[in-house]
C-alpha cells in the first residue's frame, strides 16, 4: 500500500516509473473487469483507460482505494461506450483460464448485474465503491449482487424438476 501511495505521488510528477508501479498492480484486474463487460476489445478499452488515467492523474486527488475507484469508474464510461458498437461475449484463455471461465459465467447475467459481480465479488471493492462507480445505491447493488449470485447458483446445479415440468 505503502508503494503504491508513492507511486501516485510519482505519477502525479510525471514519473515513468510510477505508471509502471501503477500498471503493474492495477491492469491485470482492470482486463478482467472488462472482460467481465463483454467487451470484445479488451486490450483497446484497456489502453484507452490508461491513456485517461495518464492525461488526468494530475487532477487526481486521494489516496490508493480512492485511486482504485477512480480507475474503474473510468473502465465503467468507457465500458459502456464500447458496448455500443457491437461486442459480445467473448471467452478468454490463457495463464488466468480458472478466472476465464468464472467471468464468462458472470457474463451470461445482465450486463448491470454482471457488472456489480465482477466489482465486488472478483475485484473485492467495497460495496460503497461500487455503488459509486455504477451511479447506484448501495442498496441496490447489494439486491443486485444476491440475485446475480442466486442465477449464477441456479446455474452451477442445473435444471430442478420444477424448470422442466
Amino acid at each position: 500500500m505503502a508503494q503504491i501511495r508513492k507511486a501516485l505521488t510519482g505519477a502525479k510528477n510525471g514519473e515513468e516509473w510510477a505508471f509502471d508501479v501503477l500498471f503493474r498492480a492495477f491492469h491485470a484486474p482492470l482486463l478482467r473487469y472488462i472482460r467481465a463487460q463483454r467487451i470484445r476489445w479488451v486490450d483497446d478499452v484497456a489502453d484507452e483507460v490508461w491513456t485517461e488515467v495518464g492525461r488526468t492523474i494530475a487532477s487526481f486527488d486521494g489516496d490508493p482505494a480512492d485511486f482504485r475507484r477512480w480507475l474503474f469508474t473510468i473502465a465503467h464510461r468507457r465500458s459502456v461506450r464500447a458496448r455500443f458498437v457491437g461486442d459480445l461475449p467473448v471467452r478468454h484463455g490463457g495463464d488466468d483460464a480458472t478466472i476465464d471461465d468464472a467471468l464468462f459465467v458472470v457474463q451470461r447475467l445482465a450486463p448491470d448485474d454482471a457488472e456489480i459481480v465482477v466489482l465486488r465479488l472478483v475485484l473485492g471493492l467495497p460495496t460503497g465503491d461500487v455503488a459509486a462507480i455504477v451511479g447506484a445505491e448501495r442498496y441496490e447493488v447489494e439486491a443486485r449482487l444476491k440475485s446475480g449470485v442466486a442465477r449464477m447458483a441456479a446455474w452451477e446445479r442445473g435444471p430442478t424438476a420444477s424448470d422442466v415440468a
